[in-house]
């Protein structure tokens, strides 16, 4: 099994908006975000989490957003294209049966296999396997 994949993708900005049009626009995703209460998995949040990034996925679009309270200030879409080239990498997270110091991820999360897209610069978003070539 590969380590790491490459994956060629369109890069766009995501504008600045309010945090609740996130949910309308992009409804299919499930979203990650941590906070003082634990990581969280789901549907984007519509009002400030607490969190200062906001990670979506689904089979073909990625994304990072920025948040400053319930505003998102700036961010990366990510969608299957011809655009750069990126790596995948699998994501390792901790597991929660061997180290008692970790809660457990959450539902939605727990089980799910993850990876990291390394795109050009300083960007990492997150996304589950079907990201990866089969």
């Amino acid at each position: 099994m590969s380590t790491s994949w490459r994956v060629t993708v369109e890069r766009t900005s995501l504008a600045p908006q309010p945090l609740s049009q996130l949910g309308q626009d992009y409804s299919l995703m499930t979203f990650t975000w941590a906070d003082l209460d634990g990581l969280h998995c789901g549907r984007a949040p519509s009002t400030a989490p607490g969190a200062t990034h906001l990670w979506g996925w689904d089979g073909d679009e990625a994304l990072l957003a920025r948040l400053e309270r319930s505003e998102i200030v700036g961010g990366t879409v990510l969608r299957r294209g011809s655009g750069c080239a990126l790596t995948a990498r699998p994501l390792l997270p901790w597991r929660s049966d061997k180290d008692r110091r970790v809660r457990g991820l959450p539902p939605g999360l727990d089980g799910q296999d993850l990876v990291t897209l390394e795109a050009p610069g300083p960007l990492e978003l997150l996304a589950d396997r079907r990201w990866v070539p089969r």
